[in-house]
């Protein structure tokens, strides 16, 4: 989640709402309308962004609804992201322990 809001210029609800189709992960590609503003993005990949979401979706988890079933991002309770209640801030929510514990982890790429 965190590549692809560097990477794609992703916010919360972007990434809460990103469809499985939307990426090519053969090609490197993220190819997804924005939801909020109807902009088309066409996105190339990082190699780093690619390695992640081959290994998120390796590890994706069923969703507890089957209409989320498009949804790249499911959470480790089968929930979706996009829950209109939080409009996408499900998704900060998430990523707030691991980056409170690693903060200093994101230093390092602006340092090489």
């Amino acid at each position: 989640m965190i590549l692809l809001g560097i990477d794609g210029d992703m916010g919360n609800s972007d990434v809460a709402w990103l469809p499985t189709r939307a990426v090519d992960l053969q090609r490197g590609w993220l190819n997804h309308t924005r939801p909020k503003s109807g902009v088309d993005r066409r996105v190339p990949l990082w190699p780093e962004t690619i390695d992640a979401l081959k290994e998120a979706l390796a590890q994706r988890h069923d969703p507890a609804d089957p209409a989320h079933e498009p949804e790249f991002s499911i959470s480790r309770h089968g929930k979706s992201y996009t829950d209109p209640a939080v409009n996408g801030f499900r998704v900060g929510q998430e990523m707030a322990i691991p980056l409170a514990k690693y903060f200093y982890c994101l230093r390092l790429a602006t340092e090489i």
